[in-house]
């Protein structure tokens, strides 16, 4: 079977398409592929192990130079790929660490293929912008959900590359649709996000790498992204909170800082805004000396004792971030509650 559909194939690819006919969530040809080649998940099977047609989802492979235009049957519509992110959203978080891993990579390469079914689309829709909001929120889910996860389980920069990419697209396709008098009801929320990301992660890297970099970065000031926004963008809460947040961080008021996330944020909010922090910075004992005018570091190790620090050696991995105050954000444990929106759960239920 799969001869025949390869060469069914080669003869359509002499056109180029680029709207989607599949209306499976993974084309025929690549479930015939992948059995024989046993790349089957353990979620698209039955108790018995095999592989389900209606629960497969299709998989993610990187483009290539040689690779050829996708084919029509080969590209889910909007409609298709907005049931298969319903699919996959509505799967319960596990509850067991040594399970997380499995789940995580499953999604995240399910939904790294509908992004591409979006850029290979050319899809500039409101449907565009649903889907890569809520592959945003899964990654700012997973950021603080999967810390405590070893790094060759979870990769923390690679999550964060993901989400930056979730921002960008979705930073153009808001632009794209604004030109046509398309306005969507998160934009705020995830311009709220772009300027935390740009201006507390970045600036948190720039920091810990080149103080000529931060002094540079700091003439580009986030109220001049915000003037761009719309105004009911730019006066929008969540906006001004993200503001608030970063100049609270700029200005080294941390106290500021985590109040706001204490009392002001959401669940997402606190994710992101926390999972930012993945640099070290250290302040070398001789700058102290000389700060407070020691004779030497031993005076300066001395009194620090006396105030209750003791000598502090950078680890190599980063520390586990979780914490009581932001589980108490959070009185549910479904992913489809807390990072993509419960409205789109009940009309797919309602399909099937």
């Amino acid at each position: 079977m799969y001869q025949i559909l390869d060469e069914r194939d080669k003869i359509l690819s002499k056109a180029r398409v680029r709207s989607g006919t599949c209306m499976d969530m993974c084309p025929e040809k690549e479930r015939y592929l992948r059995v024989v080649q046993k790349r089957i998940n353990p979620y698209e099977c039955n108790a018995e192990g095999k592989m389900m047609a209606e629960i497969t989802v299709k998989d993610y492979s990187r483009s290539a130079a040689d690779q050829e235009e996708p084919l029509p049957h080969e590209l889910r519509p909007a409609e298709v790929l907005s049931r298969t992110m319903n699919y996959l959203i509505a799967n319960e978080v596990p509850s067991k660490d040594e399970e997380l891993c499995v789940w995580y990579d499953f999604l995240w390469n399910r939904t790294r293929a509908i992004r591409k079914d979006i850029t290979q689309q050319m899809m500039v829709n409101e449907t565009a912008v649903m889907l890569n909001e809520q592959c945003a929120r899964f990654h700012i889910f997973a950021a603080h959900r999967l810390c405590k996860l070893d790094n060759n389980e979870f990769d923390q920069k690679m999550n964060t590359e993901n989400l930056s990419k979730c921002l960008q697209s979705l930073r153009h396709l808001y632009e794209d649709l604004g030109k046509k008098g398309v306005y969507c009801k998160s934009e705020a929320e995830f311009r709220a996000y772009d300027i935390m990301y740009i201006y507390i992660y970045i600036y948190n890297f720039l920091r810990g790498f080149c103080f000529c970099f931060l002094l540079i970065f700091n003439f580009f000031s986030a109220d001049v992204q915000v003037l761009s926004y719309r105004p009911e963008i730019r006066t929008s809460s969540v906006v001004k909170f993200a503001l608030q947040l970063f100049s609270s961080y700029q200005s080294g008021n941390y106290r500021r800082f985590f109040k706001l996330l204490l009392e002001k944020a959401d669940y997402l909010q606190v994710y992101f805004s926390i999972s930012c922090f993945i640099y070290f910075f250290n302040f070398p004992l001789h700058k102290l000396t000389g700060l407070l005018g020691f004779d030497d570091d031993d005076q300066s190790r001395e009194m620090a004792r006396f105030y209750g620090f003791d000598e502090f050696v950078q680890p190599k991995e980063r520390p586990v971030l979780m914490h009581s105050w932001i589980e108490k954000k959070k009185d549910f444990t479904s992913l489809s509650k807390v990072a993509l929106l419960l409205i789109f759960i009940i009309l797919f239920l309602m399909e099937i």
